[in-house]
């Protein structure tokens, strides 16, 4: 089995801190994770990259905050390239060569304002409309449906939102937790305010839907290093022959 990771990690700017996740990485023996808000700049990211047995792909922002990565252990690094990456720490896309069959790793962080969201999915869904075997993690800062939301919040139908069910429509993808989860209450982000627990689903994969058959399950799990749980999906499509040895 193959476990790919996506996950608003909430900052690791910090060498210990990075540390101790790669050994949730090695533990949990995930070979693909799509991170968000890594708050790295480029002379932080050369400083670590030897502590990560794997290649590490990254978009960092200009102002150090954002910042989205890519993260691919020892067995999977050799097949995989570098696309595309953005300039606001906000999309990166990696692709991974399995005999011949080439698959679409997309790293995203949505932002907090509507209208700016709005615009960055519509840039996602231009980009990835002509693309195949999609596998899109990120934290989208969006819910899809009521059932997203906990606590007084609501679920908001507002542009953004539309924006995202077109992607959902024209890129032939699906939230393929939510499909095999379809009444059941999940959340990937928790926060106390003013004494109020506040809960939602903004952390999720899409993914093509002639993939749907080769992902076991999808878990949500939660973390001690941010407010967002890692969202797991097990998966068998990009096995190799060492599949059982991690190489770390």
């Amino acid at each position: 089995m193959v476990l790919i990771c996506t996950h608003n990690c909430n900052g690791l700017k910090n060498v210990n801190n990075f540390q101790n996740y790669v050994s949730v990485l090695y533990d949990r023996h995930i070979s693909f994770s799509l991170l968000q808000e890594t708050f790295w700049d480029d002379d932080y990211v050369n400083d670590i990259r030897h502590m990560y047995e794997g290649v590490i792909y990254e978009s960092n922002s200009k102002n150090c905050r954002q910042g989205v990565a890519i993260m691919i252990s020892n067995n999977y690094k050799e097949s995989s390239k570098l696309v595309f990456k953005d300039d606001n720490g906000r999309f990166i896309h990696v692709t991974y060569d399995y005999q011949g069959k080439v698959y679409t790793l997309v790293s995203l962080y949505a932002p907090n304002n509507y209208s700016e969201r709005k615009e960055f999915f519509m840039f996602v869904r231009k980009y990835i409309t002509s693309l195949e075997n999609l596998i899109v993690g990120g934290d989208f800062n969006t819910t899809l449906n009521s059932l997203d939301k906990g606590g007084l919040s609501k679920h908001i139908c507002d542009e953004a939102y539309k924006e995202l069910c077109e992607i959902i429509h024209s890129c032939n993808v699906y939230d393929v937790c939510r499909s095999r989860n379809e009444n059941k209450k999940i959340f990937s982000w928790k926060r106390i305010t003013n004494g109020m627990l506040q809960q939602s689903r903004i952390d999720y994969f899409f993914i093509s839907r002639m993939l749907s058959s080769y992902v076991q399950n999808v878990s949500y799990n939660e973390t001690s290093f941010s407010g967002h749980t890692y969202v797991i999906m097990n998966s068998i499509f990009v096995l190799l022959k060492k599949d059982l040895d991690y190489g770390f």
